[in-house]
């Protein structure tokens, strides 16, 4: 089928592209910003749009940042497209403005514009949809996604050939859907559509140019293709070579873009300013408190509260390590039993409250006893002074027994002459306290 629905009028719709650009001046004009663009989109676009080269906003100013007379600092501050979504929103932008000068003479009948006339609707478009894909994110990824997923449509339409409705169809699905998938938030599922739809664009915008500037109408006049059902062009051997060409670039780019996502990929910046949002949601008090002090509470939030106690906000608790260590007591206030039982591997609970050291108290009755009895009151327990070279030991229980068994063996070898002044200690103290328990006489 060599049949062809051009006319004879040089300014045939389906052929206006080449029509609207007579000279190599005005192809020049055109062709070379958006070659550069879509090298870059190709190889590099989802890299620059969601890695190094953007800025973000954070999740919980501190406050507005001061104003700064440097240029580059407000141009930083609002690139949160990145430079990827300036090239996916220039990119856009010429393709947008071509296939409109192009579809509205051919539908209703209007005359061609002139080709300065075509030229700057490209640039105000360009302009614009750049500026947007560079300052909001989602810009970007809109821009990227409708002429990323439009233009491969187009391509599989060139090598294909199907019929005129099939691609009009299969280019509604895939610009939906590839757009819906480009905007997910969630970067882990958003990133391989985006890098097929920067891939696809700066592919497709690197071979409309090559055919432009080599004359080749079958990839020069490819915004025909949405209605124009055949031609005599389509089909031959540079419209073949150039749709290799254009494989090899989507295959390359795609490839070239997951490398650098690999190795110098992600923004360590948002990610950190992500982490922090994170752990302040997640903490216990009102994240907007300064200091330890609760700031007082809106009217609606006392209402929330007096109906929903969940919503109250818990106070503080704070926690020093002076705390920490006070928790258990230290092993010198645990006595042999309590360090260590048998069938136990770690200590047991400390020992309960003691009394005062300086009073040593006397065995009470019990008050519930069948026995009569009067309880005795505490007494001071005088102890007559030791020799320098004797040793005071508190909190056990085996020294206070004068019996001759030792704690060692080289205990045994000790002489009466180091034995003499405990005994005489012992026997004044059990003296004293034998005089404290004679009743009075009336």
């Amino acid at each position: 089928m060599s049949a062809s629905n051009a006319s004879n009028d040089p300014h045939d719709y389906h052929d206006l592209l080449s029509t609207m650009l007579p000279s190599t001046s005005y192809v020049l004009i055109y062709s070379i910003p958006l070659l550069l663009v879509s090298i870059i989109l190709a190889f590099a676009g989802a890299f620059l749009t969601l890695d190094r080269t953007r800025t973000f906003s954070p999740r919980h100013p501190l406050g507005p940042a001061p104003k700064s007379r440097i240029c580059p600092h407000l141009i930083k501050t609002y690139l949160e497209g990145g430079v990827g979504g300036v090239a996916a929103g220039f990119a856009f932008g010429v393709h947008l403005a071509t296939f409109l000068s192009l579809l509205i003479p051919k539908s209703a009948g209007y005359a061609p514009l002139n080709s300065k006339a075509f030229l700057a609707i490209c640039i105000l478009s360009a302009l614009v949809c750049s500026i947007v894909g560079g300052r909001w994110k989602y810009g970007a990824l809109f821009c990227a996604g409708i002429s990323g997923f439009t233009c491969f449509s187009i391509a599989l339409s060139i090598m294909l050939h199907p019929a005129l409705l099939a691609r009009i169809i299969i280019t509604a699905v895939l610009t939906s859907l590839g757009t819906l998938l480009c905007l997910i938030p969630i970067p882990k599922y958003s990133h391989v559509p985006l890098r097929l739809a920067t891939s696809a664009a700066g592919s497709f915008g690197t071979v409309l140019c090559i055919s432009l500037l080599a004359h080749i109408p079958a990839w020069s006049n490819s915004w025909a293709r949405f209605w124009v059902s055949n031609d005599a062009e389509w089909g031959t051997a540079k419209e073949k070579g150039l749709s290799g060409a254009y494989c090899i670039l989507l295959a390359l780019g795609a490839f070239c873009d997951w490398c650098l996502h690999r190795y110098f990929g992600e923004n360590p910046d948002e990610k950190w300013d992500q982490y922090l949002a994170d752990y302040e949601d997640n903490l216990p008090n009102d994240k907007n408190r300064a200091g330890v002090f609760q700031p007082p509470q809106s009217l609606w939030d006392r209402l929330l509260s007096r109906s929903h106690p969940s919503h109250t906000l818990l106070p503080k608790q704070d926690v020093y390590l002076d705390d920490l260590d006070t928790k258990v007591p230290p092993p010198s206030l645990l006595t042999g039993n309590q360090l260590f039982r048998e069938g136990q591997d770690s200590a047991v609970e400390p020992m309960s409250f003691q009394p005062p050291v300086g009073r040593l108290r006397q065995p009470r009755k019990k008050p519930f006893s069948f026995t009569r009895g009067s309880r005795s009151n505490d007494r001071r327990i005088q102890f007559s002074p030791l020799h320098t070279d004797s040793m005071t030991v508190v909190g056990t229980e085996s020294f206070l027994s004068m019996d001759t068994k030792v704690l060692s063996g080289t205990d045994e070898q000790r002489t009466s002459h180091q034995e003499d002044p405990w005994a005489r200690f012992w026997q004044d103290v059990m003296v004293k306290a034998d005089i404290g328990r004679e009743p009075t006489g009336s």
